[in-house]
This record gives structure tokens, C-alpha cells and sequence, in this order.
């Protein structure tokens, strides 16, 4: 008769073996925090379950590759596992940045389970996005978005390029420095 054994792993730690986190800085300084306040956006006392947000991080290690091979494929270069950076003593922490060879580009990876949505609906987002690109100077930001959904299309992977002017990234900024007040 056939015989099994079974080790049940955290999901967290997982995580933490496949893709050490890096420290995030003062949490309430935050870009994800002051986008919160800024934009009037409250979880309701709802939290993802548990290991959701460590299934992120194992998609943004497992990601790397797919962002790495498309910068190189069109002339840039993917640097990844930055450290937080503070600009008016905000502080963000950036998946990745793109270079080019006349700007740069933010790449913030996004695991969901909900249907496939245009990430412009996503208020958390676009403010997430619109402040580290005031950091770091950019206007483009590109999504690699893992959605694993129980209805059809099922798993899928998109690459969002979201363009900004300056006006509304400007705009943004001062939203999440109004909103420290």
C-alpha cells in the first residue's frame, strides 16, 4: 500500500526564504499610507487573508526574469531590490526601475485574484504609482500584473504601460504632502 508524508509550509516564510524582504521605512510616512489619507480610502477593517501579500513578493522575485528580458529586448536596463528612497521625507519602495537610454521608468509588480480590471480604476494604484515616479523623475510607470481569477480568462499576466504628464504626478504629490498634515 502506498505511503505519503506532507510538510505544510507558512506561506510567509516561504516567502521570506525566496525573497528576503528589504525594510520599508517609517509605515506611516509610506507612500501606500499617505495614499490612504490622501485619497479618502479605507480598507473598512478588511485585510487580505493571510499570505496574500507574501504571494506578491513570491510573484515579484518570479517576475524579475519576464521584466528583466523585456527591458533588455527594447534597449534598457531592470535593476531590482532597491532601497527605500525619501524624498520630502516620504518614503517609497520601488519594485524595480527601468533605465532607457534617455529616461527611466518605474515597474511596480501587482499579484490579485479579482477579475482583470483596467489599473487606471485603481485609485490606490495610480497614486502609488504617480508618487515614485515623482521620485525617481519618471513618467511611465509599467504593471506586471498577476491575476489568478476562478472565472475565465483564469491565470493571466498583462503588462500595463501607464503614461503621466507632469501635471497630474505634480498634482499627486502634493495630495500625499497635503495629507501628512
Amino acid at each position: 500500500m502506498p505511503s505519503y508524508d506532507r510538510i505544510v509550509l507558512d506561506i510567509r516564510v516561504a516567502a521570506d526564504w525566496i525573497d528576503p524582504p528589504v525594510p520599508r521605512g517609517e509605515e506611516s510616512q509610506h507612500v501606500t499610507a499617505l495614499v490612504d489619507r490622501a485619497y479618502g480610502l479605507k480598507s473598512g477593517g478588511q485585510h487580505p487573508p493571510p499570505g496574500v501579500f507574501e504571494m506578491g513578493r513570491i510573484w515579484e522575485y518570479a517576475a524579475r526574469p519576464l521584466v528583466e528580458e523585456w527591458a533588455k529586448l527594447h534597449g534598457g536596463k531592470a535593476i531590482f531590490k532597491l532601497p527605500p528612497l525619501t524624498v520630502d521625507g516620504i518614503v517609497g519602495s520601488l519594485d524595480s526601475l527601468i533605465f532607457w537610454p534617455d529616461s527611466v521608468a518605474v515597474v511596480d509588480m501587482k499579484f490579485t485574484f479579482s477579475p482583470l480590471r483596467n489599473p487606471l480604476e485603481r485609485t490606490k494604484w495610480m497614486g502609488q504609482f504617480m508618487a515614485y515616479c515623482y521620485m525617481v523623475g519618471a513618467t511611465t510607470a509599467y504593471v506586471p500584473n498577476l491575476t489568478i481569477s476562478i472565472r475565465p480568462p483564469g491565470a493571466t499576466i498583462t503588462i500595463w504601460t501607464i503614461n503621466f504628464d507632469q501635471t497630474e504626478i505634480q498634482r499627486n504629490w502634493q495630495a500625499l504632502l497635503d495629507s501628512r498634515t
